[in-house]
């Protein structure tokens, strides 16, 4: 593709049916009238990848690819047909107002998800569930822990199967989630006690996660740990 013009996506619920992609998606703006394309239906042959310019035309490539999710913003949208249309230079500029409140619905869905993900791994940590922990994370994963150390998914995991460690349940307070597309960080504040080579430890702290979508799944990419003093525990 090249970017000389300007360029639509549209995804439809339906092969050739916009009628259809309303109904699934009530807030899908309409087509018609707003592109000279005719009926803008798709042909009936449709391929998984489309180049609408050739090698020879002048301006930058654009290359574009991703997936269409359903309402909730997390599970891939079965059926979908990629419409792409292109004007040539000097035409008009075609825009189509996003439906937010869908996306909103989605944001406040995969909020929901995510925390319930990592009260899940909060679980799985107590329990030493090692093929849980380790399924929610990614392989790339790295803690930065209190003293600044650095450890690798498979130093953390071993750390936590360690036989003379026992971790209490705990509870998360403060849980704060911010979403910026692909990724997600999850803030919030622990009183982690237990035991540790048959002595009792208390550990006050505030931590980030980072989680990125990877495929259909979110996985914990990164977490840091930061102290707090028993001073300031009360504010």
């Amino acid at each position: 593709m090249r970017t000389a013009g300007t360029w639509v996506l549209a995804a439809w619920a339906a092969v050739g049916s916009e009628a259809a992609g309303q109904e699934r998606f009530p807030t899908m703006p309409s087509l018609q009238g707003q592109m000279p394309c005719g009926s803008c239906r798709p042909p009936a042959a449709i391929a998984t990848r489309a180049t609408f310019a050739p090698e020879s035309e002048p301006g930058e490539r654009l290359v574009m690819s991703g997936t269409v999710f359903d309402t909730d913003g997390v599970t891939p949208a079965p059926g979908i047909t990629i419409f792409a249309y292109h004007t040539e230079q000097g035409q008009r500029d075609i825009r189509l107002d996003p439906p937010r409140a869908n996306a909103a619905a989605a944001d406040g869905a995969l909020v929901e998800r995510l925390k319930a993900q990592a009260d899940a791994w909060d679980k799985a940590i107590v329990r030493k569930d090692r093929a849980a922990i380790e399924g929610n994370m990614a392989d790339d994963f790295r803690q930065i822990d209190r003293a600044g150390n650095v450890q690798t998914k498979k130093t953390f995991v071993e750390g936590l199967m360690a036989p003379d460690l026992q971790i209490d349940p705990y509870t998360v307070e403060e849980l704060d989630v911010r979403l910026y597309g692909d990724t997600a960080l999850l803030s919030g504040r622990t009183r982690m006690t237990g035991r540790y080579q048959g002595q009792p430890f208390a550990s006050h702290y505030r931590y980030i996660d980072v989680y990125v979508r990877q495929g259909d799944a979110w996985k914990i990419v990164s977490v840091q740990i930061s102290p707090i003093p028993e001073t300031t525990s009360s504010r």
